[in-house]
């Protein structure tokens, strides 16, 4: 993909450097023009509708939010027609980098098909306690976050960052959904987008109505990696891997 040509300044942020960039936006290390505060300042790479629609829902959804799991905002605009956000740069880490080394993110498919037929042995890593500790803050969080009626529903390691004092905290909202109970069995939802393969709910793999519990699904599946440093669901295929989370039971973690 090629790298969106970075702006001088945007709003009332001088952009310094890039922190990343994806299919759906871009992120800048940015300072305030007036008081010096860093921030990472999140915009759109194109007036797609899809685009545009996402980071907007994202702004709504995290200036509801006010929990020190979860990034702050400091403020939104809109520059040359594209919407943007200044939050918090975080100093820490990605809870993915805290995870032990998992081969299947870079694995072949000879490899991850070897790797089905004769799964590895592994003893739990060295900061284990450290990570479940992560995991009920994290879930903490979560409950918060869905008490407000807020859907992540792209919940991933590469999705929470980890402080330098332990605290985990909930990012990216650009696939977020609002839920409502419609009837006593059914919740009404907007915004029918889809995560990340791996980490997918069986709702949304089938593309349904979701609720708090897809998340709790999401956040098992870490579950799962954090102790067995693989996931449960694996494949080259990504139709597979969404067939596996609608149909098949997950590997025991005793294997």
């Amino acid at each position: 993909m090629e790298q969106p040509v970075r702006p001088q300044s945007i709003g009332p942020y001088e952009i310094t450097g890039t922190v990343g960039a994806g299919g759906m936006g871009v992120v800048y290390r940015a300072v305030h023009c007036r008081t010096g505060q860093l921030a990472a300042l999140k915009t759109v790479v194109g007036a797609e509708g899809e685009m545009l629609a996402g980071l907007r829902r994202e702004i709504r959804a995290i200036e509801r939010l006010r929990h020190p799991g979860v990034v702050r905002i400091y403020e939104h605009g809109v520059e040359r027609g594209l919407p943007w956000y200044a939050m918090e740069l975080v100093d820490g880490q990605p809870l993915l980098d805290c995870l032990p080394a998992s081969k299947w993110r870079d694995a072949t498919r000879d490899e991850m098909e070897e790797t089905e037929r004769n799964p590895p042995r592994r003893k739990l890593p060295d900061n284990f306690r450290q990570l479940l500790t992560l995991a009920c803050r994290l879930c903490r969080t979560l409950a918060y976050v869905h008490g407000k009626g807020i859907v992540h529903r792209d919940l991933k390691p590469e999705n929470v960052m980890v402080r330098r004092d332990g605290t985990p905290l909930l990012m990216d909202f650009g696939l977020v959904a609002q839920f409502r109970v419609a009837g006593r069995e059914t919740v009404a939802s907007e915004n029918m987008a889809v995560g990340t393969a791996s980490y997918l709910s069986p709702e949304q793999a089938a593309g349904q109505l979701v609720d708090a519990r897809a998340d709790l699904y999401t956040y098992g599946i870490m579950l799962n990696e954090i102790v067995s440093g693989r996931l449960p669901f694996t494949s080259w295929s990504v139709q597979e891997i969404l067939k596996q989370h609608l149909y098949e039971p997950p590997p025991p973690l005793s294997r």
